[in-house]
């Protein structure tokens, strides 16, 4: 086996090193996140990782995820902060990674490092009707963004053909990418009330379009829960959040479909 090679387990070591390392500059400057999606499921039900899992994502309101960029400097040697904002990434949210590794899908090193997946919470609408067609422009505009700052059709279509996708690619290219990547950001950002209201959503991330509105009263407060050796924030009321999402969160899946990322991983000499 290569000597760089990072088995299961220590990857779960490097993402909980990092997620130990934003919690400490998140404490140092009153910056307020949540566990979520499957590792908020990870502390509820088995107090750690889903056994099956080796990833870690975090959620944090719009106000808070730009605090948190402004002082990601602190993070120190041997990790970056890395966001559709500063051009270095093309998914519509941040990653928070360990530079010294790197994450290697189905056979293509896509200069992903390990790292945590940090969710922006928006404000999207009063009412459910509303709220569901925004969210519905929202994930348009977001699937746009990704797909402008795509390298090229190939690496489109390596997921999955799709001519949406490949539409998508020549308009970009003939607009620019970054420029066509920016233009639906900011038609995105143009559907988002600055003002709080009751239902939120996390759309920066995939397939959003199908995830119910989530209320804002269920990440009003927050509480503590063990994950793995340590403590972290989650929202007091995850219960209802994670039902919402997944519906009985606490009944596991049949094994079939415990099933964890394929990728593999390696050290950076």
């Amino acid at each position: 086996m290569d000597n760089n090679y990072i088995s299961t387990e220590e990857e779960k070591k490097i993402s909980l090193d990092i997620l130990k390392k934003f919690d400490s500059i998140c404490n140092a400057h009153s910056i307020k996140y949540f566990l979520g999606y499957g590792t908020l499921i990870g502390a509820v039900r088995h107090q750690g990782f889903i056994p099956w899992d080796d990833d870690i994502d975090v959620i944090m309101f719009r106000d808070e995820y730009t605090k948190f960029i402004k002082v990601s400097k602190e993070l120190g040697e041997g990790y970056e902060c890395i966001y559709f904002e500063n051009d270095s990434f093309y998914l519509p949210y941040m990653k928070v990674v360990n530079i010294h590794t790197k994450v290697v899908s189905q056979g293509v090193n896509n200069d992903i490092n390990i790292g945590i997946d940090v969710f922006p919470v928006d404000f999207i609408s009063n009412t459910i009707n509303d709220g569901n067609i925004k969210k519905q422009k929202i994930a348009i505009y977001e699937k746009l963004m990704r797909y402008s700052l795509y390298n090229s059709l190939k690496e489109i279509n390596s997921e999955r053909f799709d001519l949406p996708r490949s539409v998508f690619y020549y308009i970009a290219k003939i607009l620019g990418w970054k420029k066509s990547a920016h233009l639906y950001r900011r038609k995105r950002e143009s559907l988002l009330p600055h003002e709080k209201t009751k239902y939120v959503g996390m759309y920066s991330s995939f397939n959003n379009s199908i995830k119910p509105l989530l209320e804002l009263s269920d990440l009003d407060g927050e509480i503590m829960m063990k994950f793995e050796d340590y403590e972290f924030p989650c929202p007091a009321g995850y219960d209802h959040m994670l039902r919402s999402i997944y519906g009985d969160y606490m009944k596991l899946p049949p094994e079939e479909q415990r099933i964890s990322h394929s990728h593999d991983a390696y050290y950076i000499l």
